[in-house]
This record gives C-alpha cells, sequence and structure tokens, in this order.
C-alpha cells in the first residue's frame, strides 16, 4: 500500500509534497517538500562531479516523463527501495550540501527564494546538513502508516504551489 495520498495542488495541505513542472520551453523538475524551506534541483546526470551544479533543464515532454520517473522512485524507496539522503562537503570545502539520490536522479538542496535562481543551500556545519538531511527524508520517504500527501502541478502552475510566506 502507497504511503502517498495523490491530491490536487489547489487542495495540498502545508505538509505536502510537490512534483513540478514550471511553464517554459526549458524547464526543471522540481520535488517541493512544502513544509521545508527548500526545494529539490536535480542536476544534470553528465555534471554531478564537476566543480559546478549545472541543473538539469529538460523541454516539457521531458519533464512529464521525468516528472513520472521520479514519482515512481518515490513510491519504491518508500516501499524499501534504493534511495538516500546525505549531506556532501560544498565545493571549495567551505560547509556542506545535501544531496538526493533517487533512482538515476540526484538533487541537490535549493534555497527557495520566488524571483531568485535556484543555488544550493550551504550548510556551515555537518550538524545542520544532518538535521536538514533527517527533514527532508521524512518528506521524501514516509515511515509506514503515514499518509504523505503528493500532488503533481506538470500542467498548471499556478499560485497554489507558491512557498508559504
Amino acid at each position: 500500500m502507497s504511503r502517498f495520498q495523490r491530491v490536487n495542488p489547489s487542495q495540498a495541505g502545508p505538509a505536502a509534497l510537490g512534483i513540478l513542472l514550471p511553464p517554459g520551453r526549458r524547464t526543471l523538475v522540481l520535488l517541493r517538500p512544502r513544509p521545508l524551506d527548500w526545494d529539490l534541483v536535480p542536476l544534470r546526470p553528465d555534471e554531478i562531479e564537476g566543480p559546478q551544479t549545472p541543473f538539469w533543464e529538460v523541454d516539457r515532454d521531458e519533464g512529464a516523463s521525468l516528472a513520472s520517473e521520479l514519482h515512481r522512485g518515490l513510491e519504491e524507496w518508500a516501499q524499501g527501495g534504493l534511495g538516500r539522503v546525505e549531506p556532501m562537503p560544498a565545493p571549495g570545502g567551505r560547509g556542506y550540501q545535501v544531496r538526493v539520490g533517487l533512482g538515476r536522479f540526484v538533487l541537490i538542496a535549493c534555497d527557495r527564494v520566488p524571483g531568485v535562481p535556484y543555488k544550493p543551500v550551504r550548510f556551515d556545519t555537518v550538524s545542520e546538513a544532518l538535521d536538514a538531511a533527517e527533514r527532508i527524508t521524512s518528506v521524501l520517504c514516509p515511515r509506514p502508516g503515514t499518509n504523505q500527501e503528493i500532488y503533481f502541478n506538470t500542467d498548471q502552475f499556478t499560485k497554489s504551489t507558491e512557498p508559504r510566506t
């Protein structure tokens, strides 16, 4: 039985997890854990270990397919499949980032600031990064008996998916 309860974006509560495909010819597929201050943005598969953290931009058709793949990965992880959330040293050796491994995806926690391009969160200490990783894990891989709301916003991107204020 799924630990995720699919809901309409307009009916999703403050603890919901969103799979978003913002408008545009080229876009990002995002995981938005509403109770947290970060979005999870996929890194390009060919640049995961590069000096920068380029995000995986896709066209809308590929984005819809990747959104479905992310959903399947979340379902599998919740049922005992593979998935992980872990702190990593930030480029340049100053602080830490938090990355999610899910299927073929590597996603990075980024500050969610409306109107500002995504930038990976930098945690000052490993303890802060570990705390963030635990909080992210609790939304992405809910415990047995949990009913985590999940919503998709791949066709219409409305204010109902904007960050809480």
